[in-house]
């Protein structure tokens, strides 16, 4: 896994007013918030953020940002982004420390999807979740969960219950209660 870097500058004008005035130069107003100072106020080079969120993994995964030479870990809490155009608009970040638990949406990826034996069968496979919640420590954030779909039979559901979590890792649906295990993937028989 590649470490995600971003660099900011504090910004002093802030308001509606500033912000379109951020934009125009290809520049976008962003804030970062924590726990143990105030908000600051940043901007990006809209070029770098393109490049950042180009690779989607950066929406579950701890960035290294550089605010004029001060370091934080920090998660995307919030990318706003423009109706039509390829724009970023706003972009909120969250510093966190090593111990800090946090919630996170964590993509699922999905292995031997091709190799099920109800697929072989003649089954469809039926994907109902691409994403999980979890909770854990913000330095145990995975990357992905990988699923393995070989054992997957027809009219099999593979349930939240089902995952195999890293250490450290909790299915926040999980923690609500068994009337919260999801469903994820199943194979269902076709019909002529």
């Amino acid at each position: 896994m590649t470490e995600l870097s971003l660099s900011a500058k504090k910004r002093l004008d802030v308001g509606k007013g500033a912000s379109r005035r951020l934009r125009k130069e290809e520049t976008i107003p962003g804030i970062l918030y924590g726990k143990s100072f105030e908000p600051v106020s940043l901007q990006f080079e809209h070029r770098h953020l393109l490049r950042l969120i180009k690779d989607k993994s950066c929406f579950s995964n701890l960035i290294s940002l550089d605010v004029d030479g001060e370091a934080y870990k920090v998660l995307i809490k919030n990318l706003q982004r423009h109706v039509y155009k390829n724009k970023v608009m706003h972009l909120e970040l969250q510093a966190l420390s090593s111990e800090d638990v946090v919630l996170a949406e964590i993509p699922l990826e999905f292995i031997n999807a091709d190799k099920a034996v109800g697929v072989k069968k003649g089954g469809a496979l039926s994907l109902s979740m691409k994403v999980i919640r979890v909770r854990c420590l913000s330095v145990n954030i995975p990357s992905q969960i990988v699923v393995d779909l070989a054992e997957l039979d027809i009219e099999q559901i593979l349930h939240l219950s089902d995952l195999t979590l890293p250490a450290g890792v909790e299915s926040y649906d999980l923690m609500l209660g068994k009337d919260h295990n999801l469903s994820i993937a199943a194979i269902h028989a076709v019909k002529e």
